[in-house]
């Protein structure tokens, strides 16, 4: 095969690889980085601590050149992106995904290795290049956290590190002059300034109370109807409101309501469950919205004619005029947002004292709230760690969500049990030998569940919704 002549020339740039950073050593013993643009301050910087905070020099060098290595990996792919987590890194995970997507390495059910899981490659059960891979960013991680160089850093986001107590000790809520809330409490829990997540009311008859005082109240029946769908069914807005009659009755077999999923973001469809007490409200709707069809019973006998069951896709579950969807502003700011306001509903910020649920909360408060609230009942089930890993799994699932662990990390309980505390402190206590716990696998692979265990819990999910006596 005849060998290309081409040569490179200038207006070609070349590809950024390996040694684009690089160690050097000082003749006084201080460590450097020097990369394109010269010596590099911040990663000079976390070479002298590492020298210093290692009383082994070859296990700081060691340490710096598989950070190095990571770097260079992904500046030969992503230089911008890389170059920016250099100087910003808001997670190690974030670098740690870079790499091995420039690594090519994956797992054997063929998605990507998240964070702190070994990684098999070839023929090579455990990898010791990876863990010292993951020990180096990590440690990176905790440099730059320490200098306080983040930018726009989670200010919800609790320190693993503080999420244990010392003997004797109980946690405490304070709030400084701008009325921000210190992250020193045994769960984590979003303030209202965050926008997203309201604090959980610990009221397992939230909802209830809600319904009564808009009955007493004198709302329209498909506006209770609305509420108690995403109070009970746990779906966001615009996978319950808009969806006609089609989705229930024939996709839902009137069991569930079928909606689209938040495309690459999670499920590419999602089946709400349907309980009893949801079940007599819309069928109570049905019968009012639509008496020319005969009710529910007639719209059930045209969901099982295979001729006129189309007709269903353009006829609405939650309408006023059945010429479209009741609109989201009617039913919130109507209805929804006075009668929680007048209600006075209490909630819990995380520090045991009770204050009002505002008027900012609006109705995708109430997923949340039914998340918060089988979790906890997952907490105080009293099964075992294992059942209780496969019942959150099964929750994500239904949720909508990726995984297990984003779901519990944005309820803030993926670091406050007693299983992750343990491998942190492991983890801290094996960062001077460059090795990780024995128990790694155990304590943090969510993906430890049998294909024989998910098909004996299929059915849980079911119990732990309350159901109508």
């Amino acid at each position: 095969m005849q060998r290309s002549t081409m040569r490179r020339t200038p207006e070609r740039p070349r590809k950024v690889g390996f040694g684009a950073y690089r160690l050097v050593v000082a003749s006084n013993g201080t460590l450097h980085v020097w990369g394109p643009g010269g010596r590099h301050e911040m990663l000079s910087a976390f070479a002298d601590e590492c020298r210093t905070e290692y009383d082994d020099i070859a296990v700081a060098l060691r340490t710096i050149r598989y950070l190095l290595c990571v770097i260079n990996t992904c500046l030969a792919t992503t230089p911008k992106v890389m170059e920016l987590m250099i100087r910003d890194v808001r997670s190690a995970r974030a670098v740690y995904r870079q790499y091995v997507k420039a690594r090519g390495w994956t797992l054997a059910n063929g998605r990507g290795p998240r964070a702190g899981e070994w990684v098999q490659t070839g023929s090579d059960a455990l990898s010791y290049e990876n863990s010292l891979t993951v020990l180096a960013l990590s440690r990176l991680y905790r440099f730059l956290t320490n200098r306080g160089e983040f930018v726009e850093r989670d200010p919800m986001r609790m320190d693993p590190d503080k999420s244990r107590l010392e003997p004797g000790k109980t946690r405490v809520m304070t709030k400084d002059e701008q009325g921000r809330v210190t992250r020193d409490t045994d769960l984590m829990f979003r303030t209202p300034q965050a926008g997203r997540i309201s604090p959980h009311t610990k009221d397992p008859f939230f909802l209830e109370k809600i319904l009564a005082a808009g009955d007493e109240a004198g709302w329209p029946l498909v506006v209770r109807a609305l509420v108690e769908a995403k109070g009970r069914s746990g779906g966001r807005d615009f996978q319950l409101r808009p969806m006609p009659l089609y989705n229930w009755l024939v996709l839902g077999k009137s069991d569930f309501i079928h909606s689209p999923g938040k495309g690459s973001k999670g499920k590419l469809v999602n089946r709400w469950r349907v309980s009893s007490t949801l079940k007599q409200t819309l069928i109570r709707l049905m019968d009012e919205t639509y008496p020319e069809h005969g009710g529910y019973e007639g719209l059930c006998r045209i969901a099982k004619s295979t001729n006129r069951r189309g007709e269903l896709k353009a006829m609405w579950i939650f309408t006023i005029d059945k010429k479209q969807p009741v609109s989201f502003s009617f039913v919130n700011d109507g209805w929804f947002r006075p009668i929680i306001e007048k209600m006075g509903l209490f909630a819990d910020f995380g520090d045991g004292n009770d204050e009002p649920v505002m008027r900012w909360v609006t109705m995708h408060w109430l997923r949340h709230e039914l998340t918060n609230t089988i979790l906890q009942r997952i907490d105080e089930s009293g099964v075992s760690r294992q059942d209780k890993l496969v019942q959150q799994i099964l929750l994500s699932k239904y949720m909508g969500w990726k995984s297990a662990q984003a779901m519990l990390e944005y309820y803030g309980r993926w670091f406050f049990n007693k299983e992750v505390d343990i491998f942190i402190a492991a983890q801290m206590e094996a960062s001077n030998d460059n090795s990780l716990p024995t128990n790694f696998d155990e304590v943090f692979d969510a993906d430890a569940v049998t294909p024989e265990e998910h098909a004996g819990v299929r059915k849980i999910l079911g119990g732990l919704f309350t159901k109508a006596a």
